[in-house]
């Protein structure tokens, strides 16, 4: 099984449902229905086309449904079950890209869920990239040190970023990385590694595209300069240094309070807003003579799980949710919405309310729908 960053929010998600339900399961089955819209348009036109539904038992995909769109982009899938074991996941495909939503847990309180699934025009108008958070992990290995890059980039306006034929992305790599390898889930067949950067195909939308690659790096002195380039606008940078003894210094960061994960802990350095072409140099000293072998001791596999599930849980579910009370009230005035949205063309297709007035109210109630929406997923 592949374990991708996919994978482990859904994993993630299991941990919470388990421990807010337990074992219990529903007797009456739920639903998870909703709207497809083209959100470049701002909701004003619909997705027309396949909507598929993926269940996931036991963070394994156990079923695949798929249903036809309306021609107002709306879909349902009734009976469903009910358990804090199963999460689902609603996609549609328009020209090329995969939309996801994010995982849905059905339980007896709440057993039927209403999303809106945004879809977007493409574009090759690279302006409106960034990344809105890029972590870096060093651990010690043989020979020198090991760095595990994490990142997510978006594109910040209403469209999917997408170059057909050529490369999204270019991620530089420090000079003389070598032993570089895609984390589990990336889809080999997307990225090309050269000896001083990795090439990314994969389109960037507006949710998000997650990014995990690892590489090694000699050293032969107790002092070592890591320079880092900023390929794209940084919104967040967080460095982990997890080699015992060492300390890491830079100009440009800020050192805040070391990170303490089983038992091992990490000095952080930490940036914000960061320019692209910025040179970050990074400092490490008083490295062991002889390198730990994290890799033969089995503690580094362990603690290199630990340091992902954190940095997602910490930054990227944060990043996509506010806080539980904020977040639960978006959620409900987006449901709202949604149902007075869906009332407000019911009511025009019955002709009960004119041309003009459907349309400033619906313009209206779309431009809030998109603003909430914005704000959950940004964590706003």
């Amino acid at each position: 099984m592949r374990w991708g960053l996919r994978t482990i929010s859904i994993l993630l998600l299991f941990v919470g449902a388990w421990w807010l339900f337990g074992e219990e399961t529903a007797s009456r089955p739920g639903s998870i229905t909703g709207r497809v819209v083209n959100a470049t348009s701002a909701g004003t036109t619909f997705f027309s086309g396949e909507v598929i539904l993926k269940t996931y038992l036991d963070m394994n995909l156990s079923e695949t449904a798929t249903v036809q769109t309306q021609e107002d982009g709306r879909f349902a899938f009734p009976g469903l079950k009910v358990a804090p074991n199963l999460a689902y996941l609603v996609s549609a495909n328009y020209d090329g890209v995969e939309y996801f939503s994010d995982p849905v847990v059905l339980n007896a309180d709440a057993p039927n869920r209403i999303i809106m699934l945004p879809v977007y025009e493409a574009t090759d108008n690279d302006s409106e990239l960034s990344l809105i958070n890029h972590h870096m992990v060093i651990t010690p290995t043989e020979k020198g040190i090991h760095v595990q890059e994490i990142l997510t980039v978006l594109y910040s306006a209403p469209y999917t970023y997408l170059r057909k034929d050529v490369s999204t992305l270019r991620l530089s790599l420090p000079t003389r990385a070598f032993n570089i390898f895609l984390g589990s889930g990336m889809r080999e067949e997307n990225f090309t590694i050269s000896e001083d950067s990795i090439l990314v195909y994969e389109p960037v939308t507006p949710y998000g595209l997650q990014i995990l690659y690892t590489y090694e790096l000699s050293i032969n002195d107790r002092i070592y300069t890591l320079t880092r380039v900023v390929d794209y606008p940084t919104e967040k940078f967080n460095l982990f240094l997890g080699v015992p003894g060492a300390n890491i210094k830079s100009d440009q960061l800020e050192t805040l309070s070391p990170l303490v994960a089983e038992g091992m802990e990490y000095l952080q350095l930490s940036g914000e807003s960061l320019a692209k072409g910025t040179s970050l140099e990074l400092i490490i000293q008083n490295l062991p003579r002889k390198p730990m072998n994290f890799f033969k001791t089995g503690t580094f596999s362990m603690l290199s799980i630990v340091i992902a599930l954190i940095i997602l849980y910490v930054f990227y579910h944060k990043r996509k949710m506010v806080s539980a009370a904020q977040g639960e009230n978006l959620l409900s005035d987006r449901k709202t919405l949604i149902g007075e949205i869906a009332s407000l063309d019911d009511e025009f297709t019955k002709g009960n309310i004119p041309d003009e007035k459907y349309r400033s109210l619906r313009d209206n109630k779309k431009k809030q729908l998109l603003d909430i929406t914005r704000r959950i997923r940004h964590g706003r």
